[in-house]
């Protein structure tokens, strides 16, 4: 049987795995101010170490406690705050409380996937697929996944889904609703048109799921962050 071991380039590999065909490297990217580095074969350990003691700088990386869309909107409120000139202190400090804050939900087509992931047990995916009860799912403050709430058919999911995150969110005028969805379009747009008769928010932006999204949200889920 034919395998391959993936690997970020936080895990090193040895001289002999390098020359193993079933190993791949995945490097990483490291910035040290404005110098930029692969994570690869290319990376000289002395060169980094020296521009590391040089730089007053410290790096800061971010939880989003989310996906999908949800790290679009951490991006997002990062260069709101970088470019309305706050200090690196007060752009983390903010940009913190704003992940603690947001909600991020789901409704997936399909619950295949968490099935095989192990985040659903075989009897429950089964009980819901057959009796077309879509879970409506959401993240908690920590980023695990629990059950928020579940309706028959996704549209309903859906309208349950948007009710509850328009519920939650005060002051709708000065955040922005972001959805992602998985090669549904048309659900992604009347999605967009019912949150506008319950509110009005300061923007609503819609994306398709890339890869990795993709994977978990199934053809036919949609997220919804704001």
């Amino acid at each position: 049987m034919s395998y391959k071991i993936v690997i970020d380039s936080c895990g090193e590999l040895t001289e002999e795995l390098k020359q193993d065909m079933h190993f791949e490297s995945v490097p990483l990217e490291i910035f040290v101010d404005d110098y930029h580095i692969v994570d690869d074969e290319t990376f000289d350990q002395a060169e980094f170490l020296k521009r590391v003691a040089a730089s007053p700088n410290c790096l800061h990386i971010f939880d989003s406690k989310s996906a999908s869309v949800g790290e679009t909107l951490v991006g997002m409120k990062i260069q709101e705050y970088e470019e309305a000139g706050l200090s690196f202190e007060e752009v983390v400090e903010k940009v913190e409380s704003f992940i603690a804050e947001k909600n991020t939900s789901f409704v997936l087509e399909t619950l295949e996937t968490l099935r095989k992931n192990g985040r659903l047990s075989n009897i429950k995916a089964f009980v819901a697929n057959t009796l077309n009860i879509k879970p409506v799912m959401a993240g908690s403050p920590e980023g695990t996944i629990y059950q928020l709430g579940q309706a028959r058919g996704i549209t309903k999911a859906v309208d349950k889904m948007i009710k509850d995150l328009v519920s939650k969110t005060a002051n709708p005028r000065e955040k922005i609703f972001a959805i992602s969805h998985c090669n549904c379009p048309e659900r992604a747009k009347a999605a967009v048109d019912k949150i506008k008769q319950m509110a009005e928010f300061k923007k609503i932006i819609v994306v398709e799921t890339a890869g990795i999204s993709s994977l978990y949200a199934n053809d036919g889920g949609i997220i919804m962050v704001v």
